[in-house]
């Protein structure tokens, strides 16, 4: 294991692939959709463009108890 990375904290850049939502999907489905899409891992794509600091707001259900800031943060990197 490799100790000490930084990650390379892209926040605010908006998304390079946006998947469209299949009917009656959940947010965190779609949110694992896109982190691969970016052939990223899911953990590591929150490190990257929600910074460290961040990644305990997606340790709870998002599908429930997102914070509307940062949904609005997501919806501003998909470009709509």
């Amino acid at each position: 294991m490799i100790k000490k990375v930084k990650f390379l904290k892209i926040q605010d850049t908006p998304f390079i692939i946006v998947p469209t939502p299949l009917e009656d999907e959940l947010f965190s489905s779609w949110f694992v959709r896109l982190a691969y899409a970016h052939l990223t891992h899911p953990q590591t794509f929150i490190n990257l463009y929600f910074g460290l600091k961040n990644r305990s707001l997606f340790k709870k259900n998002i599908d429930t108890s997102l914070d509307v800031k940062l949904l609005q943060q997501i919806q501003t990197m998909c470009n709509n």
